[in-house]
């Protein structure tokens, strides 16, 4: 058995299970639920789709494995080949380098981009944060960045999270709490879940004032700048 951890489904509104990864699977194959079902393990945050539940699951086979898994991350971050490293990972977690199509589609590759996307987000949250950006860009805007298939409603979460719309559009100050409530990994900067799909982009102070979008607070929450994002595979 692949997952220690059971997955639970929500179907019609009922909790279905305990399944394991090989029953996910083969409901999938079977029509019986979709990618965008929504499912949990413990330790989510809320019901998420089965697209992304999987990936949360695996996190947890790399638990024995952090060292390589971080050295995988930082390859990619540089810009480097990651195959060899990749391979040596898929051997000592399943015990061979060819990963499956379906671990493949939602494990290693996926945390993988999570982590790396994470770092550039910290970085690129580090810039803004600067005195003359924020004069700038004080605020930012939550956007679809991918045309990756996905399964989540953000316009729902972002709502959930608190935050407002301007025009249509889901705009909050760089400093705003809302961005801390929409991730999933408790970080202000893209990406806010395994689902890659969205992003950020800076709103300059004009629109802003346009939108009368309000100011966020004058001491920025929680210590911004200075954020280390935890790797998803210790979730």
């Amino acid at each position: 058995m692949r997952l220690a951890h059971p997955i639970w489904i929500l179907e019609g509104g009922i909790e279905t299970g305990p399944f394991t990864l090989e029953d996910v699977e083969g409901r999938i194959r079977l029509g019986e639920v979709t990618w965008g079902t929504l499912s949990a393990i413990e330790g989510m945050p809320t019901w998420r789709p089965l697209d992304e539940t999987t990936v949360w699951a695996q996190s947890l086979l790399l638990h024995p494995h952090l060292d390589l898994f971080e050295a995988l991350v930082q390859r990619g971050k540089e810009g480097k080949n990651r195959a060899e490293l990749r391979c040596e990972l898929g051997e000592a977690i399943w015990g061979r380098s060819n990963l499956p199509p379906f671990e493949h589609r939602t494990g290693i590759e996926r945390l993988l981009a999570v982590n790396i996307d994470l770092r550039c987000g910290q970085r690129q949250l580090r810039d803004r944060m600067d005195k003359d950006a924020l004069l700038v860009f004080p605020a930012m805007e939550l956007i679809r960045t991918r045309t990756d298939e996905s399964f989540r409603d953000w316009e729902k979460d972002w709502e959930r999270a608190g935050g407002r719309r301007y025009d249509g559009r889901m705009i909050a100050a760089i400093n705003d709490e809302v961005w801390y409530a929409l991730s999933d990994f408790g970080v202000p900067f893209p990406p806010f879940g395994v689902d890659l799909s969205m992003g950020t982009r800076g709103v300059n102070r004009r629109e802003c004032e346009k939108l009368r979008v309000p100011k966020g607070p004058a001491i920025p929450p929680r210590g911004y700048g200075i954020l280390e994002p935890r790797l998803v595979a210790i979730v």
